[in-house]
């Protein structure tokens, strides 16, 4: 059985989101295009989210991301322009901004972090599936995401440090 996420609400708070592929021991699915969409989606949903990205980096088989989520859900105002901005013109009707109901539970969401990593997830998913030359079917993360919370100071600069090396340590840029 699934247990609930910790999440520290007191504060702003910073935490260190990864998944891994499914899949064996060196299969390594994603190439540049795949890594620059899986980016270009977690800036996109930062957007609509309330979270600070301080750093994504996306390997061959595996991503990392380390965010800062805010102690307050985002006002009214911000609520608006996050969704206005993230999701433009699309011709999808806009939520109530009258009623507080809705308001305050996409406020509560725009700040959640398993929100952000589902929707990143599931999106980066559906594209990777419908490009691939024999259309995949399946899952592609080997389990749910995991996450770290992250003290400020060394904590943070290390956890940043270990994400901002990885591709260094791979072999993969100088």
């Amino acid at each position: 059985m699934r247990t609930a996420r910790v999440r520290y609400d007191r504060e702003m708070c910073y935490y260190h989101l990864m998944n891994r592929v499914a899949g064996e021991v060196g299969y390594y699915p994603f190439g540049d295009v795949e890594k620059e969409k899986l980016f270009g989606l977690a800036v996109g949903l930062a957007r609509l989210y309330s979270l600070d990205l301080l750093s994504v980096v996306v390997m061959g088989n595996h991503y990392h991301i380390v965010c800062a989520a805010p102690a307050e859900p985002p006002s009214r105002d911000e609520v608006v322009a996050n969704w206005r901005a993230a999701r433009g013109n699309d011709g999808l009707l806009e939520p109530d901004w009258e009623n507080p109901e809705v308001v305050a539970r996409l406020a509560a969401r725009m700040r959640d972090i398993s929100c952000f990593a589902k929707d990143l997830q599931q999106s980066f998913t559906c594209w990777f599936n419908r490009t691939r030359p024999r259309r995949r079917r399946g899952v592609l993360w080997a389990d749910r995401f995991r996450n770290t919370i992250l003290e400020k100071g060394m904590a943070l600069w290390s956890c940043l440090a270990y994400v901002e090396m990885n591709p260094v340590r791979a072999g993969l840029a100088e």
